[in-house]
């Protein structure tokens, strides 16, 4: 597969939906403050007038600052449920060989470490190949000998018995 490749698609029904509350939410909550910061407006000039009493034009006032907090709110929430749609698309982050499917269509993904695998991705270019020798193979190796590098001409044979090329 290539990077950023789709490898799932989790039903995003649920998650669109919750997008669209959450949207509305916020729709909601900005009427509310637009009208909160209208009803300030109008009573500023009557408080300087003293048509009304402080009391009344300060609760206004605070009226509308919780309004604010609650479009924050609503703001978040949208981002977090926009987040969420998010992740029905699972791509692969890196270009390599993928493993088989652990879970079939229709089956019910969980958070749980132990239950959410969805398959592995192996990258494969550049491929990393470690292995250990021996200390008496290590000693034959010109320059081997304890205390000094050793170097030597290695090859990875494929399992069909081609030579992997070196690069």
């Amino acid at each position: 597969v290539k990077a950023g490749q789709v490898l799932f698609q989790i039903d995003r029904a649920s998650y669109t939906i919750a997008v669209q509350q959450a949207r509305a939410a916020l729709a909601q909550e900005q009427a509310k403050r637009e009208q909160n910061q209208r009803e300030v407006e109008r009573l500023r000039t009557l408080a300087q007038n003293k048509a009304i009493s402080q009391r009344e034009y300060d609760d206004t006032t605070s009226v509308l600052k919780q309004s604010g907090a609650a479009v924050e709110v609503a703001q978040a929430k949208l981002a977090e449920a926009e987040l969420n749609l998010s992740y029905t698309s699972v791509t692969a982050p890196i270009a390599g060989v993928t493993g088989r499917a652990e879970r079939s269509e229709g089956s019910l993904i969980t958070t749980d470490p132990a239950g959410s695998l969805l398959t592995t991705l192996n990258q494969v270019n550049p491929i990393w190949v470690r292995f250990s020798v021996s200390e008496s193979d290590l000693v034959r190796l010109p320059a081997g000998r304890l205390g000094r590098a050793a170097t030597a001409d290695v090859q990875l044979i494929l399992g069909d018995g081609t030579r992997y090329p070196a690069h």
